[in-house]
Formats: structure tokens, sequence, C-alpha cells
């Protein structure tokens, strides 16, 4: 079912579709001149196809949309390459998912959705941060190849009831395994 917020972003996503190359802000009551750029050399509006300058400052008015910016994504490239994640990124983590705060010389803080703020060394960040998997329907029974909290390659079965992939090596919570990938029986 779709929301009223997610109305709203596939409108602004249409808008955004016609923006001239660097449009920054949109002017939601346009005269003439919906197009907007904020940059270091000043304020510009788009008239006949150019930028001109634009002698409102933008803070001062309040009917611009400034340009959505794409949520940065952790992925599974960025872990294998020793890669720590950004600010913004979500992750998942053994305590569940935490969205990076900032990332510094020797420590990275992240916080939970109920504001509750991690402080993680470095050297522990590399392997406790993992990317989100998008959301996947396991089937009971069925037999997936993944990766364990851990970080080792399992091939096992899902039990739903427990939430668990069975593999010869033991037992794993689905919920913490990433790189989760249906196995297929090929007939030859």
């Amino acid at each position: 079912m779709k929301t009223v917020i997610d109305a709203v972003n596939e409108l602004d996503m249409d808008i955004w579709k016609n923006a001239p190359e660097g449009a920054t802000h949109y002017d939601v009551s346009p005269d003439v001149y919906p197009w907007i750029k904020e940059d270091d050399n000043g304020n510009k509006f788009w008239y006949h196809n150019e930028w001109v300058n634009y002698i409102h400052p933008i803070s001062e008015r309040d009917c611009h949309t400034r340009r959505p910016q794409p949520t940065p994504i952790f992925t599974q490239e960025m872990v294998d390459n020793g890669v720590l994640p950004g600010v913004g990124m979500e992750c998942q983590t053994s305590t569940g998912i935490l969205t990076i705060k900032y990332v510094g010389q020797k420590v990275v803080v992240s916080e939970d959705s109920e504001g509750m703020e991690f402080m993680t060394s470095m050297k522990s960040a590399l392997h406790s941060f993992k990317p989100l998997t998008p959301p996947m329907t396991l089937n009971d029974g069925e037999c997936y190849q993944f990766n364990s909290p851990s970080g080792g390659l399992f091939k096992g079965y899902y039990i739903p009831t427990k939430g668990l992939f069975v593999a010869h090596r033991g037992n794993f919570d689905a919920h913490l395994c990433t790189n989760i990938q249906p196995l297929t029986v090929e007939v030859k």
C-alpha cells in the first residue's frame, strides 16, 4: 500500500526528470523561472536555456524544494574490499540495524532506530558492519548459499519457525547472514 510520503516522493522525482543540468532547487510556486542553481559563485535561475544571476537568497524563501539526494548504500563489494560504510549509510550488525553518524580516524559512531549511539573502534568496525541485504522471502525447507555472521560461506536449508539456516557445520540465525542466494537444481 502506498503512503502519502511515497506519493510525495514520486511527485518530487517526476519534477526532477525535467531539471536542467546543475539545478539544486525547484520553486514550488514558480512565476516564470522554476529552476534554481545554488553554488559558490552565487545563485542562478534557468532562463532561455542558460543560467543567469538570481538576486534572491534561497534561504530567505520557504517555497524552494531542494533536489533529493540518493541514500548512500553500503554494499557487499565495499565489505569485500575492506571499506567502511560512510556517514548516512545503514548497516547490519549483531545488535540490529544501525545508521553511521561519524567516521573518524580511530572510531565509528553509529545510531540505532531509537537514537541510542554506539562507538566502535576502526579495527572492530571492519568486522562488525555488514551491508543490509534486500528483503528476500525465504521458503521452508529450501536450500540457500549464504555468508555466516563470522564471514564463512555455507550452504544449508531454511527453517522458518526458528529463523535458522541449518548447515553441515551448525545452525545460523538467518537475519544475521548476508549474501543469501537460493540454490536451484540444474537438470542436464
